[in-house]
């Protein structure tokens, strides 16, 4: 349901407003406690940064050694962004461009 104001423009009411935000702040946590997760299980299975090297050397990805901390240091520090609310534009952009090329 909405309203309008005096130019016309339909206004969401507050309870549509409310519903809106809150499902946003859910799916914005929800998505970073998945990037946390897979951060920590890439570096669990390398056994540290330079082992998530090898691991993407293994799975033939270009320029393992950077790609792959690189990657694992994304996912974390973006994580952490999503949860707190920063950058939310860019980061969630960035992190469907990391998604694009996971292995």
């Amino acid at each position: 349901m909405t309203t309008g104001d005096a130019t016309g423009a339909a206004q969401p009411t507050p309870i549509v407003q409310t519903t809106g935000n809150t499902v946003l702040l859910v799916a914005r946590i929800g998505l970073a406690i998945m990037m946390l997760a897979h951060a920590k299980l890439v570096y669990d299975f390398g056994g540290s940064l330079a082992g998530v090297g090898q691991l993407y050397a293994q799975s033939g990805v270009p320029l393992p050694a950077i790609s792959g901390p690189a990657n694992v240091l994304f996912e974390f520090v973006g994580g952490i962004a999503m949860i707190f609310g920063v950058g939310v534009p860019i980061v969630g952009v960035l992190m469907a461009v990391n998604m694009t090329g996971a292995p």
